[in-house]
């Protein structure tokens, strides 16, 4: 069937279906007739409907609850930054606040009046030995003390080895003349010696 026969068909049956009165006694089946050729022009766009009506109010959302987060400090020169992290209703707000010029010195404000002495704090711990100064001028020399008492005598430690002979010393001056010491006892009479030479003859007699 073509195009109008199908319209034609469409129509009756729906004119069949609105009629009450017509209670057909038996029924048919209407085959589909191939499709058509494609690749028809399409038809242009039809115009925009009429705006449908407004929906009803939805209940009112929960309050939101914005809270501060993280607080950066960008490098100078750089932009401010704001970011919303979260879901509904809890918001957090982070930001990013570059950091300003240094300001000027300002005036030295007056003297506090000193506060109360606070406690005094625990011993912290012994620090490391530091490295020995130099050795500071001599002092001048104190006062002798008193002799403390004498202490008790130790025991005699042991000899200890003999050290080199020095060498000789000079010779000490002689000491003076001793008093004569007391006659010793005679020897024992001694062995007879030889008979001498004889001596020259002596001058005559007058």
């Amino acid at each position: 069937m073509n195009n109008n026969q199908n319209d034609l068909v469409r129509r009756a049956w729906e004119k069949i279906r609105r009629d009450e009165k017509f209670k057909p006694d038996c029924c048919f089946i209407i085959p589909t007739g191939p499709t058509g050729p494609g690749g028809g022009a399409t038809g242009p766009t039809g115009p925009t409907g009429a705006t449908g009506a407004t929906g009803p109010t939805g209940p009112t959302g929960a309050a939101p609850l914005l809270t501060i987060g993280a607080v950066t400090t960008g490098d100078p020169g750089t932009e401010a930054s704001a970011s919303i992290t979260g879901t509904s209703p809890n918001f957090v707000l982070n930001l990013t606040i570059p950091q300003g010029p240094t300001g000027a010195t300002g005036d030295i404000g007056p003297t506090g009046s000193t506060g109360a002495t606070g406690d005094i704090g625990p011993i912290g711990p012994t620090g490391a030995t530091g490295d020995i100064g130099p050795t500071g001028p001599t002092g001048a020399t104190g006062d002798i003390g008193p002799t403390g008492p004498t202490g008790t005598t130790g025991d005699i430690g042991p000899t200890g080895p003999t050290g080199a002979t020095g060498d000789i010393g000079p010779t000490g001056p002689t000491g003076a003349t001793g008093d004569i010491g007391p006659t010793g006892p005679t020897g024992a009479t001694g062995d007879i010696g030889p008979t001498g030479p004889t001596g020259p003859t002596g001058p005559a007699a007058a």
